[in-house]
């Protein structure tokens, strides 16, 4: 960045409102103590530039920068993949983001973000919340079936957006491919340029830090599996796109070869699990979903953080729901029976499922012997409603499912021995459906 365009962006900067730019889309990805990840995705081809420095916000004090040339056209474009890092524990800090035109005229946005709270020496108990759900789909007449679009209730994003929240935990199926996207990398770009830019959408990935895992949609056709066989394509637009530290457990010519990861925010751990990298048909000679070396490497990440008040799990389908259908995980009997004994062993009582996929919502719960499991279901956000839950028997369900457009709000308060969850499901208005609470074991 020239001294000018410096100068021009700081003089500017204290005068001007957050806004979401039509020029790119701007996801705020993980931020942790010391470091904000991001992505910026250009979408107007009559840019040339794109510079962003971040800003201490009590200071005003500019700290790096980071410079982009989109070139000329419009979709076939890679996702800029950014950090800003070196940055002070639990302090706010504004992202600044200026777009040049062929004309040489700018446009500057600002994105606000603050790092983490160091809670073990702070002493207090931090209060955590997000929002929560699966299943965007937004319309799109040039490549969708005839008839009548499939997505519906954007203002659901309106009434997240509202919610007063730390961050964004998206459980898959965040946008859908279609067949005309999957031929080559530019449908894969042309696919989330054409959904995350779409109005509330956008404005809810600039607003706060954004956790992401994928299921099959995001992947690339329907029930995509390890079969699938531009996975390694899909992966990294996916990796790019969803910005953070790190992916994965194990790394091959620098990058990682599956989409898990850990995310700590004080006494809460969230765990991001991969159900598509490993996943075979559940015809298979021998069926998995996450495979022997994940479930195993979860099973230690629990021991590890068992100290936790609560572990949170992302994680693609439905795993306690016990009718064996579609991707259920009772599909796959015998991994589920050694996920679950694993579990057990380990002793630990606060572990949260949060899963999508199956476009209705229910809480499910499973108690062996000491130890509680839960899984909330969220699903869908805007893709198509299912009615399949109302004659579907999930043994382990707790009160009715919920058969409408949704998202969850989480909350996790109070001091030390008195740590609540609260999960409460709302409608695409954010008006209250259902809420439960449980305590910390």
């Amino acid at each position: 960045m020239t001294k000018i365009r410096q100068l021009l962006v700081l003089c500017l900067f204290p005068i001007l409102g957050m806004a979401q730019s039509n020029d790119y889309i701007f996801t705020i990805g993980e931020a942790t103590h010391r470091s904000i990840h991001y992505s910026i995705t250009p979408v107007n081809r009559n840019i040339e530039t794109i510079e962003a420095l971040v800003v201490e916000a009590a200071t005003n004090d500019t700290l790096y920068f980071e410079y982009a040339e989109p070139g000329n056209s419009p979709y076939d474009r890679d996702v800029f993949n950014y950090v800003f890092s070196g940055l002070k524990v639990n302090t706010e800090y504004v992202i600044v983001v200026t777009a040049f035109d062929l004309n040489g005229e700018q446009r500057i946005s600002k994105y606000p973000v603050t790092t983490l709270q160091d809670w073990v020496h702070d002493g207090a108990y931090p209060q955590i919340s997000f929002v929560t759900g699966s299943c965007a789909y937004i319309n799109d007449p040039e490549t969708d079936r005839p008839g009548n679009g499939y997505g519906g209730g954007y203002e659901i994003y309106d009434a997240m957006l509202n919610e007063d929240v730390d961050f964004n935990l998206w459980l898959g199926d965040n946008l859908y491919y279609r067949p005309s996207d999957v031929s080559d990398d530019s449908g894969l770009s042309y696919r989330y340029k054409t959904s995350f830019s779409h109005g509330g959408k956008a404005k809810l990935l600039a607003d706060r830090p954004n956790l992401a895992i994928w299921d099959d949609h995001d992947v690339g056709p329907n029930n995509s599996t390890s079969a699938y066989i531009d996975l390694s394509s899909t992966i990294g637009i996916f990796q790019s796109f969803w910005a953070r530290r790190r992916y994965g457990a194990h790394f091959d010519h620098s990058h990682s070869v599956d989409n898990r990861w850990v995310s700590q925010y004080g006494d809460v751990v969230v765990i991001g699990l991969d159900n598509r990298t490993y996943r075979t048909s559940e015809h298979s000679n021998e069926p998995q979903i996450l495979g022997k070396d994940q479930i195993d490497w979860f099973l230690n990440t629990i021991e590890m953080y068992k100290r936790s008040s609560f572990i949170i799990v992302a994680f693609g389908g439905q795993v306690l729901n016990s009718a064996q259908v579609y991707e259920n995980y009772a599909q796959y009997p015998e991994e589920l029976s050694y996920l679950m004994e694993g579990i057990q062993r380990t002793g630990y009582s606060n572990l949260v499922f949060f899963t999508g996929d199956r476009h209705h919502s229910e809480l499910s719960r499973v108690d062996l012997d000491s130890v509680r499991i839960l899984d909330f279901t969220v699903s869908p956000l805007t893709s198509g409603i299912s009615t399949v839950a109302e004659g579907e028997q999930n043994d382990n369900r707790v009160g009715e499912a919920i058969i409408q457009r949704n998202y969850a709000v989480v909350e996790i308060t109070g001091g030390r021995g008195e740590r609540t969850l609260k999960v409460t499901y709302k409608d695409v208005n954010g008006d209250e459906i259902s809420s439960h609470e449980f305590k910390s074991m």
